[in-house]
């Protein structure tokens, strides 16, 4: 929350001579405002289930699964080589406003 007061106290002081950029600019805010990009996954021994649940107005998804792979898509199942903790990140896209999101959550592979 703080940083959308921040940036919308910019766009007032960048913005106040242009209506058209002011308007645009709010919203892109009350677009990230409504904006969000998780996930939850299940364990079961070396494979990983990765299920999205991003708000509706994200898209295109790419998962980095902290082994060096990567995967574009919504969903997916990841098949580690070794035990071990790694930093999963799903990233996506605000659909107007084309901002980038992530995710990043530990997942802890027995």
């Amino acid at each position: 929350m703080k940083h959308l007061f921040l940036l919308l106290l910019t766009a007032l002081l960048l913005c106040s001579c242009d209506p058209r950029a002011m308007r645009d600019l709010i919203e892109d805010i009350d677009e990230l405002a409504n904006a969000s990009v998780d996930f939850t996954y299940t364990v079961s021994g070396r494979t990983v289930t990765f299920v999205n649940k991003s708000s509706d107005n994200i898209s295109n998804f790419q998962w980095e699964f902290g082994d060096g792979k990567r995967y574009s898509g919504y969903s997916t199942q990841h098949i580690y080589e070794a035990a071990g903790n790694y930093p999963v990140t799903l990233s996506g896209v605000t659909n107007a406003s084309h901002k980038t999101m992530h995710c990043t959550k530990t997942v802890q592979v027995e």
